[in-house]
């Protein structure tokens, strides 16, 4: 329904909206089969539905959002050490499948924090702590764009968010902090040339929205 959503409109199904929250929530993806594809269409239908809704769709982080970020700290199972065939092969599959599910977390964190903006600043902290390991997650180099691509969002939502709030203690502040040093140090160590300019336009990026207190001469 969130697929339809998407071509025809969010007005035309308004009143379906809490009926397919309840869908989404009475399913939670943790309790799936990690081989089942329900996991990742899950996912998708909650970033569908921010997307649709817009601000509307605030009332319902409490379940998206957390979900979401479930399947982004997801862990790899150690392979390394098993020997017999059929274990090694079954083993090798939940990799794959914890991979893309986790890849698509992460795109869809990143879309999220890009449509809320100030919106998600509850939970901006939660997803920068989440996000800027994985700037170094060098198992999948889609986590790795996704989570590069991430960083200016974060930093915008939580300026944006501070800028109506005229807090004196900034948090924005702390996530500049955090995030900068792990970009630019994530830059340096990235040997795919892709990935590495998906970074450098990243740090770009922060710089021409003036989210950051320092030039490129400063961060290396």
């Amino acid at each position: 329904m969130t697929a339809i959503w998407m071509v025809i409109g969010k007005d035309k199904f308004s009143d379906d909206t809490q009926q397919v929250v309840q869908l989404l929530a009475s399913t939670p993806i943790s309790n799936l089969d990690i081989h089942d594809p329900m996991r990742i269409q899950g996912l998708k239908a909650w970033g569908r539905l921010c997307k649709c809704l817009g601000h509307k769709f605030q009332p319902y982080m409490e379940v998206a959002i957390p979900c979401l970020l479930q399947s982004a700290r997801l862990t790899l199972p150690d392979v390394a050490n098993i020997e017999e065939s059929d274990e090694r092969n079954r083993m090798i599959q939940i990799k794959t499948a914890i991979l893309e599910e986790k890849a698509t977390a992460c795109v869809l964190l990143r879309h999220c924090i890009a449509e809320l903006k100030e919106g998600i600043d509850l939970w901006i902290d939660e997803v920068a702590e989440t996000l800027v390991p994985l700037l170094n997650f060098y198992q999948h180099a889609e986590v790795r764009i996704a989570a590069a691509l991430a960083m200016p969002e974060i930093l915008k939502s939580s300026k944006a968010a501070n800028d109506k709030r005229l807090l004196q203690k900034s948090p924005f502040e702390k996530l500049c902090s955090d995030i900068i040093p792990a970009l630019v140090e994530a830059l340096v160590k990235e040997e795919v040339i892709k990935i590495s300019a998906v970074m450098l336009d990243s740090l770009e990026d922060c710089l021409e929205h003036k989210l950051l207190p320092f030039s490129y001469q400063d961060l290396f």
